[in-house]
Protein backbone atom coordinates (compact mmCIF):
# COMPACT_ATOMS: atom_id res chain seq x y z
CA UNK A 1 0.00 0.00 0.00
CA UNK A 2 1.28 3.43 -0.88
CA UNK A 3 -0.59 6.54 0.33
CA UNK A 4 -0.17 9.89 -1.43
CA UNK A 5 -0.58 12.79 0.97
CA UNK A 6 1.08 15.71 -0.83
CA UNK A 7 0.78 17.68 -4.06
CA UNK A 8 4.52 18.36 -4.36
CA UNK A 9 5.66 18.17 -7.99
CA UNK A 10 8.36 15.60 -7.18
CA UNK A 11 5.59 13.07 -6.39
CA UNK A 12 3.65 13.63 -9.63
CA UNK A 13 6.01 11.57 -11.82
CA UNK A 14 7.50 8.77 -9.72
CA UNK A 15 8.92 5.55 -11.10
CA UNK A 16 5.70 3.53 -10.95
CA UNK A 17 7.43 0.32 -12.04
CA UNK A 18 9.83 0.57 -9.09
CA UNK A 19 7.00 1.37 -6.67
CA UNK A 20 4.95 -1.59 -7.91
CA UNK A 21 7.98 -3.90 -7.58
CA UNK A 22 8.49 -2.76 -3.94
CA UNK A 23 4.85 -3.37 -2.90
CA UNK A 24 3.50 -6.83 -2.10
CA UNK A 25 0.02 -5.45 -2.92
CA UNK A 26 0.14 -2.70 -5.57
CA UNK A 27 -2.51 -0.46 -4.00
CA UNK A 28 -2.40 3.33 -3.98
CA UNK A 29 -4.59 5.55 -1.82
CA UNK A 30 -4.43 9.06 -3.27
CA UNK A 31 -5.42 11.65 -0.67
CA UNK A 32 -4.62 14.54 -3.04
CA UNK A 33 -6.39 13.14 -6.14
CA UNK A 34 -3.45 13.84 -8.45
CA UNK A 35 -3.93 10.73 -10.65
CA UNK A 36 -6.84 9.13 -12.47
CA UNK A 37 -7.86 5.53 -11.86
CA UNK A 38 -7.44 4.78 -15.59
CA UNK A 39 -3.86 6.10 -15.52
CA UNK A 40 -2.91 4.05 -12.45
CA UNK A 41 -4.57 0.88 -13.74
CA UNK A 42 -2.26 1.09 -16.81
CA UNK A 43 0.61 0.46 -14.37
CA UNK A 44 -1.21 -2.42 -12.66
CA UNK A 45 -2.19 -0.61 -9.45
CA UNK A 46 -5.45 -0.82 -7.58
CA UNK A 47 -6.19 2.86 -7.08
CA UNK A 48 -8.40 4.72 -4.63
CA UNK A 49 -9.01 8.44 -4.85
CA UNK A 50 -9.85 9.54 -1.32
CA UNK A 51 -12.96 11.72 -1.26
CA UNK A 52 -14.07 10.86 -4.81
CA UNK A 53 -17.21 8.97 -5.71
CA UNK A 54 -15.35 6.60 -8.02
CA UNK A 55 -14.01 4.40 -5.19
CA UNK A 56 -14.98 0.75 -5.21
CA UNK A 57 -17.67 0.25 -2.60
CA UNK A 58 -17.00 -1.78 0.50
CA UNK A 59 -13.23 -1.35 0.65
CA UNK A 60 -11.56 1.06 3.02
CA UNK A 61 -8.04 1.79 4.14
CA UNK A 62 -8.67 -0.50 7.14
CA UNK A 63 -9.21 -3.41 4.73
CA UNK A 64 -5.50 -3.30 3.89
CA UNK A 65 -3.99 -2.72 7.35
Amino acid sequence: MHPIMTEWLVFRSPDFDMIKWDLSHPVIFDGRNIYSSEFMEQFGFTYYSIGCHSNRSGLTLQSFL
